[in-house]
C-alpha cells in the first residue's frame, strides 16, 4: 500500500522502471475548477494567476492572499 499527501505547491512522484510518474495534481490557476474555488472564497484570478500575484492556487505560506482563496 502507498500512501501520498500534497501540500500547497509541492508536486509527488514515483520513480517506475526509471521513469517519473505525477501522483498529485497541481492546482493551477489556469484550471477552470480552482477558479471556481478561488472565486468562491472571495478571490479572485487575473491571467491564471490568484490576486493577480501567485500562479498556484494552493501553497504554504503566501499568508497576504490567505483569505483570498489561496
Amino acid at each position: 500500500m502507498l500512501y501520498v499527501a500534497n501540500l500547497g505547491d509541492t508536486r509527488a512522484v514515483m520513480s517506475k522502471n526509471g521513469l517519473a510518474e505525477r501522483l498529485s495534481y497541481d492546482h493551477r490557476g489556469t484550471d477552470k475548477m480552482e477558479i471556481e474555488r478561488v472565486q468562491a472564497m472571495g478571490g479572485f484570478v487575473v491571467e491564471g494567476r490568484v490576486g493577480a500575484t501567485l500562479a498556484i492556487t494552493r501553497a504554504f505560506g503566501d499568508h497576504s492572499l490567505k483569505g483570498k482563496g489561496v
